[in-house]
């Protein structure tokens, strides 16, 4: 049982929600990348999508139309779509994140902030994916759907949504390390790390430091470990309770390096939280433990009648929910290796392929292929413009860059 971590992860994803929200919020930055006057325009991308739809099927009635709309970009864009609305979105997912923190105690209430907060951040990505699916970002929503699927109101046995968050942990890390084999020669000759200190996302200077006084050996070494933990490692956390503490252990200590040599923001904490779910609960202090059982019901002490109803009715609905999401992780993981699709090393698999096709815009289960190729050179976008400044003699010109 991974009741405690379960605990600990729930309250760190309303951190993960604050940050998330916050950092959009800050400065306004949202409306220079996707706001009225932004670089990409929000309502004019989903006026894009909207023309290609009624391109494709010209004879659709409206009400199919929109159905259609909404499958492909699931936003609450399609019925008003302003700065104002965008401005009451995030903070209303700010003011979600802060209740997931604050209200520990309502354990139901603490779900459905997560979930609601998911979906207002799928409404945004929907507008939005060049800026807010660039990284990770759908990982937050792709969590938001485990914890509707296998929510609390449905009477699901906690170990359900603690297993499911578990493996997700060890399928995201499993595709990271398998894309990064099969993706670039240079991760498999062990001499990706020097690139990768200088080409991630935004370098701290401990990657900088790393990059300049490290010898090349510890280079080749770091990429070997690194090839370890997020490859052979991550499937042994089925062997058992040491097996799983010692898959928590390479995941704490892979992302305490990632963190600290690259800015990768909420995404850091989101991962590092994720992690605590393979630990079981006796590695947990008894304090904290005690805290996490009452604030989630005491499922350990609960009657066998109540643990008979749970297994028998609603906890069947958490695990009819999980089935296919495992296969489908499968398939992606699978993905991750191979570059061609999933049903060319399945056949049977080619109905749940086109089933989530159809469903991809809601970011249910997503493919993880970041980091797979690695190459010796950073490419920044540089922005130039001509600014003439009116002047006393007639004008006066700038050049910016």
């Amino acid at each position: 049982m991974t009741l405690t971590g379960l605990w600990l992860f729930e309250r760190c994803m309303g951190f993960v929600h604050i940050a998330a929200y916050a950092s959009l919020i800050y400065r306004t930055h949202w409306k220079g990348l996707f706001g009225a006057e932004g670089v990409t325009p929000s309502k004019r991308f989903l006026e894009l999508v909207a023309g290609k739809i009624k391109q494709a099927f010209p004879r659709m009635n409206i009400s199919t139309l929109l159905f259609l709309q909404a499958l492909k970009c699931p936003s609450l864009g399609w019925l008003v779509c302003s700065d104002i609305w965008i401005s009451a979105t995030l903070y209303v997912g700010l003011v979600l994140g802060v209740l997931e923190v604050v209200m520990m105690r309502f354990h139901g209430t603490v779900t459905a902030c997560h979930v609601l907060s998911a979906f207002l951040y799928l409404s945004l990505q929907s507008m939005a994916p060049m800026w807010l699916a660039l990284q990770q970002d759908h990982t937050i929503v792709e969590l938001g759907f485990i914890t509707l699927f296998t929510a609390p109101w449905r009477g699901a046995h906690p170990e359900i949504r603690s297993a499911m968050v578990a493996i997700f942990t060890v399928r995201v890390m499993s595709a990271c390390g398998a894309v990064k084999w099969f993706g670039s020669p240079n991760w498999r000759r062990l001499t990706a790390m020097p690139t990768h200190y200088l080409t991630q996302p935004s370098p701290t200077p401990l990657g900088a430091l790393a990059y300049a006084y490290l010898p090349r050996s510890f280079h080749r070494f770091s990429t070997a470990v690194t090839l370890i933990l997020e490859g052979p490692l991550g499937p042994l956390a089925l062997a058992g309770r040491r097996a799983r503490v010692a898959v928590f252990a390479g995941y704490a200590a892979l992302l305490a390096m990632i963190n600290l040599c690259g800015n990768y923001g909420f995404l850091g904490l989101m991962f590092s939280a994720q992690c605590l779910t393979l630990l079981p609960d006796d590695c947990f202090p008894l304090w904290l433990r005690r805290i996490a059982q009452l604030e989630q019901g005491s499922s350990a002490d609960a009657s066998l009648e109540d643990t008979a109803t749970s297994v028998t009715g609603a906890a069947a609905w958490g695990w009819l929910a999980a089935v296919p999401y495992l296969v489908l992780s499968t398939v992606h993981l699978l993905q991750s290796c191979n570059k061609t699709r999933a049903s060319a090393l399945c056949p049977p698999l080619r109905h749940l392929e086109r089933l989530h096709r159809h469903l991809e815009g809601f970011r249910i289960c997503n493919f993880y292929g970041k980091f797979g190729h690695v190459l010796p050179t950073r490419h920044e976008a540089m922005l130039e413009y001509h600014w003439e400044v009116p002047g006393g003699d007639g004008s006066a010109a700038e050049d910016i860059r």
